[in-house]
């Protein structure tokens, strides 16, 4: 009679990540990932009171994490306007990678309280978050494994999907008690970078078309609303792939051609302005911060 083996521990080993992004999954759509209540939390969109009222600008910038490392946030790029003499009211969200997915409630919110400019970063647009080849990419990342995802998704599980959110943290003041401290700098890797390319894929239509709408009804209401790219570093930018060029290039007339204003002027920054391929550290964030003051002019139809 034979004795039945236990299962290997290898079984578990890869059961148990798969099983913990299950479970992670779940809760975020079980708690409401789109949801209003949800988004209100996230985005702290009770911050779009300060926009009403007389002059001074209303100001609003949306869009992914490398909105959050290239705009100060609100009352620190408020008060670097009024140093340049240019007073607004900002307010910036910033939303999880490249999902589109709380984006709509977000905009029917900001619809709530229109400001006088909407800035949409482009790349959040153009290209969405690879889920047919997420798995791979991963696994090209060697400073991570397959144990610290079951890890990080067990954690979560257990505080809650609101805990230790590196977005949710961009869009809360950063001058309160327990803020983080200025990230730190691990420099261009070109492996990890290569590795990222391969998630680079258009964002699906029917999501793409439903925020454009929105956007679309927000310019006709009296809001400007601007498509800005961010860019990328000077290394990053060396090896983007020419194809990938093209498409960004059209997708951007694209919107050009549905009479959104596309914000073509640059802003060159060297590598030392860089954490990475694309995201600012400190000293980036304030020379684009102060590059973007000086567009809102141009902008609202004014001189620069």
């Amino acid at each position: 009679m034979s004795v039945p083996r236990a299962p290997s521990p290898w079984l578990f080993a890869l059961a148990l990540p798969l099983g913990m992004a299950g479970l992670g999954l779940l809760l975020w759509k079980s708690h409401g990932g789109q949801s209003r209540a949800y988004v209100d939390s996230f985005y702290a969109t009770s911050r779009l009171e300060r926009l009403q009222g007389p002059a001074p600008l209303s100001v609003v910038a949306l869009g992914s994490s490398l909105v959050g490392y290239g705009l100060a946030f609100d009352e620190d790029m408020e008060a670097l306007a009024r140093a340049q003499g240019r007073p607004l009211r900002f307010v910036r969200f910033v939303h999880h990678g490249r999902s589109l997915d709380t984006i709509p409630p977000l905009l029917a919110r900001i619809r709530q309280h229109p400001p006088e400019i909407l800035v949409m970063e482009a790349e959040c647009l153009a290209w969405g978050n690879g889920t047919g080849t997420s798995l791979r990419v991963f696994l090209k990342h060697r400073r991570r494994t397959l144990f610290q995802v079951a890890l990080t998704w067990a954690v979560r599980i257990c505080e809650g999907p609101d805990a230790a959110d590196a977005h949710q943290v961009t869009n809360r003041s950063l001058h309160l008690p327990g803020a983080p401290p200025p990230p730190s700098a691990p420099g261009f890797d070109p492996g990890r970078f290569a590795a990222a390319l391969e998630g680079f894929q258009p964002q699906p239509p029917d999501q793409l078309a439903g925020v454009l709408a929105t956007l679309q009804e927000l310019a006709r209401g009296g809001c400007r609303v601007v498509i800005l790219p961010m860019g990328r570093s000077p290394e990053a930018e060396a090896r983007f792939p020419a194809e990938l060029s093209r498409y960004f290039n059209g997708f951007l007339g694209g919107l050009a051609a549905r009479g959104f204003l596309v914000e073509r002027q640059g802003c060159p920054l060297p590598q030392a302005c860089y954490l990475d391929a694309a995201h600012l550290n400190p000293e980036g964030q304030a020379r684009f911060s102060a590059w973007f003051l000086t567009r809102l002019g141009t902008w609202t139809g004014a001189r620069p």
